[in-house]
């Protein structure tokens, strides 16, 4: 974290496992960085009143392109309902911007591939969680990120 905060604008990846930024030793990987659960810090990448989404926030995603549809029933105009009791009539836009590949540290896949944070671990691993998707795939609970790659956060309000 010291060298992190005393060179904010460089990009920590790891190229060795646990492949985490944060630390090299598996045993000292922070499940609870920037989640609901932990602290909120000045280092935090979501501001005051905001933190990284669980993986859980996307369920109510589906991949299509229709312009209303979130998980439920698909009208043509009005309201939508979503089976889990919840009203929408707004979407929302992920742009495919790519990430950081955890090894190199090199840019990939901008413009064909999503990869969002979230503040979500796979359990008894290394790895967290993240939104995924592009053309032929779509995850709203991608298992298999590691922690040292560089991928877009987008924080949701507490």
């Amino acid at each position: 974290m010291e060298y992190s905060i005393k060179a904010p604008l460089t990009f920590i990846y790891n190229s060795a496992v646990p492949y985490d930024w944060y630390t090299t030793l598996t045993s000292k990987q922070n499940n609870t960085l920037w989640s609901e659960e932990g602290s909120k810090s000045i280092y935090d990448p979501c501001p005051r009143g905001w933190h990284i989404p669980s993986d859980g926030t996307w369920n109510d995603f589906v991949p299509t392109n229709f312009l209303y549809y979130i998980e439920g029933l698909q009208q043509s105009s009005g309201n939508y309902y979503a089976s889990n009791g919840r009203l929408y009539n707004h979407c929302t836009w992920y742009p495919a911007a790519g990430r950081r590949l955890d090894i190199t540290g090199k840019l990939n896949g901008i413009g064909s591939v999503g990869y969002y944070w979230s503040a979500s671990t796979v359990a008894n691993t290394i790895y967290t969680k993240a939104l995924y998707f592009r053309m032929t795939d779509f995850y709203t609970s991608f298992p298999g990120s590691s922690r040292s790659a560089g991928r877009p956060a987008r924080c949701v309000q507490e």
